[in-house]
């Protein structure tokens, strides 16, 4: 019977730990069965089981009595219906401590759950990433804080309206001609400004801009789409533009009855575009039952630039630096500096400014690195002395801030921010994994940990949310030297300086042919990457100079190895 399976050594009213583990890898349960006895727990798993006994309810019962269930992750253990039963149980009873013991594809629902890996560990007690899985399961079975590389759920997030689910609202990309760019960044921004507005009126619950794709294919349904994010109605629409000319057409949708309940066309000028904006949201507001007047005290707070250009040159930017590669981030520095020419005191501007300037320094993209981090942080205070009650505005700087190599600045601006006005970042969740890493880089990790969980919650159907969940904690482990972890979360990263943080992990772990293969990868990307400039970005990356230096070091030793081929 191919089942994954575990049982008892100790007594079940003292087991300490439950072994959950495919049967062909039997060995290797036993392994950590001795070496977690040997620690001074009681274990319990099926090698022993009395004849007679009734099999699954008593495998059942020491499930549920165990105070850790250690779940072994493997080729064979993902597919076994028995120990992803065994996972789900112990994750809905807080119990769950995984390991993987061989590289594989993890049941897309632990995906996120922090995951030691312990592949190459032969029972060495002194391996480092054996004492901190050890670490974890002590802490659970004694009730002690949350272990490196978690997530703690941490106090409850901030920004959040406490509105009933049956007035969530969910602004749907606006459909533009694939042939028109113009035409595409004007819908994009339409929707994110709509977006915008719409969460800062009080007694709406809006669903943040970034829980959404950026773009809806021809055969999306709207409906559906709303269904799936748990939301009552849906603004959806469209965008032509010709010269001078806009026209723009917007309807809400009700999903529980599927009905159109409000919709509208507007023929104007590009130029009353924000005009338009307001229009759009005053219309939603009124046709779910809201009062006008919260539509009007919101657009009183909004800061529109003076310059239609400075409005399309700055959404232009943030939507090519998303694709965070060299070429792209140094197009949206060129359209952002456009933008401050024609509206200097465009807080958005600035902000995303500041943002793709901090990255370009973190990366040695940049042609002078010092000067370009300097830049930055002067952006990211105008950003922030031009649009203090912006967040759309500030999220950005915060990033830029901890980039740039100043974390205290960066949690600095998210408490002030939140203290001044709790819901500021209600639409721009990303302040708070923003944030969360600025904690971290101060070595307030668990402090960090618990904001980036606020963050992965307002990504609950978004894959692109979980792709920054685990860059975010990525960033965070690394500042305590969690380097195990970082290997596994960061493992497929989304970008050269992500690939940087695997490799650096890798070298720490003495697994420097795994570091070189991340690294020939990013080479082909980038053949330009300097590695004498990573090892000075690593050397300040974390509050504790004693890691810094393991970081730095690693990188060094990567080069060495690289220039003895």
């Amino acid at each position: 019977m191919d089942r994954g399976r575990a049982a008892a050594r100790g007594k079940l009213s003292t087991s300490d730990v439950f072994i959950s583990y495919s049967h062909q890898d039997r060995d290797v349960a036993r392994r950590y069965a001795d070496a977690l006895e040997a620690a001074g727990l009681a274990v319990w798993w099926d090698d022993h089981l009395r004849s007679g006994e009734a099999f699954d309810e008593k495998i059942e019962a020491a499930l549920r009595a165990a105070k850790a269930v250690v779940v072994l992750w493997s080729k064979t253990s993902v597919a076994s219906r028995w120990v992803r039963a065994e996972a789900t149980l112990a994750d809905r009873n807080k119990t769950l401590v995984p390991v993987m013991i061989e590289p594989c594809e993890r049941p897309i629902m632990f995906e996120l759950t922090h995951t030691s890996e312990l592949g190459h560990w032969r029972g060495e007690g002194t391996d480092k990433a054996w004492l901190g899985f050890l670490g974890d399961v002590r802490r659970l079975i004694g009730g002690e804080p949350a272990a490196p590389g978690s997530l703690p759920a941490g106090p409850k997030p901030v920004g959040t309206h406490n509105v009933a689910d049956g007035s969530r609202i969910v602004v749907l990309p606006f459909r533009a001609r694939a042939s028109d760019e113009i035409e595409q960044v004007t819908a994009e921004g339409l929707t994110e400004d709509v977006t915008s507005l719409l969460t800062s009126v009080k007694g709406l619950s809006v669903t943040p801009r970034t829980s959404v794709r950026r773009t809806l294919e021809p055969n999306d349904n709207p409906v559906q789409i709303a269904k799936d994010l748990s939301c009552r109605y849906a603004v959806t629409g469209s965008v032509r533009r010709s010269g001078d000319k806009l026209r723009v057409s917007v309807e809400l949708i009700d999903i529980k009855d599927n009905q159109q309940t409000w919709s509208q066309r507007f023929d104007r000028s590009a130029g009353d575009i924000f005009a338009i904006q307001d229009e759009i949201a005053r219309g939603v507001v009124v046709a779910v039952g809201g009062v006008v007047a919260r539509v009007e005290g919101v657009r009183a707070l909004r800061q529109h630039p003076d310059s239609l250009q400075a409005w399309e040159l700055t959404r232009r930017a943030m939507s090519v630096a998303w694709d965070w590669r060299l070429e792209t981030l140094q197009q949206g520095m060129l359209d952002a500096r456009k933008a401050l020419e024609f509206d200097p005191n465009y807080a958005l501007a600035h902000g995303w400014l500041a943002m793709i300037l901090a990255w370009r320094a973190a990366t040695g993209w940049s042609g002078s690195v010092e000067t370009e981090r300097a830049e930055a942080i002067r952006e990211a205070d105008e950003a922030l002395r031009l649009g203090f009650d912006n967040g759309e505005a500030l999220w950005p700087a915060q990033m830029a801030y901890w980039a740039a190599g100043s974390p205290g600045r960066a949690v600095d601006l998210y408490e002030r921010s939140i203290a001044r006005q709790p819901d500021i970042f209600l639409a721009f969740p990303f302040a708070m994994g923003c944030a969360g890493v600025g904690y971290a880089r101060m070595g307030r990790v668990d402090e960090g940990l618990a904001l980036i969980r606020q963050f992965e919650s307002a990504f609950p159907n978004d894959e692109w949310g979980a792709v920054w969940t685990r860059v975010f904690v990525g960033y965070s482990e690394l500042c305590r030297g969690n380097y195990a972890y970082v290997a596994h979360v960061l493992v497929n990263p989304p970008s050269e300086h992500d690939g940087m943080c695997r490799v650096v992990a890798l070298m720490n772990l003495a697994r420097d042919d795994d570091a070189k293969e991340q690294f020939s990868r990013l080479n082909v990307a980038n053949p330009a990457i300097s590695l004498d400039h990573y090892v000075q970005y690593f050397r300040g990356y974390s509050a504790d100079l004693e890691i810094g230096t393991e970081l730095s070091a690693g990188v060094a030793r990567l080069k060495a190895a690289l220039s003895d081929r």
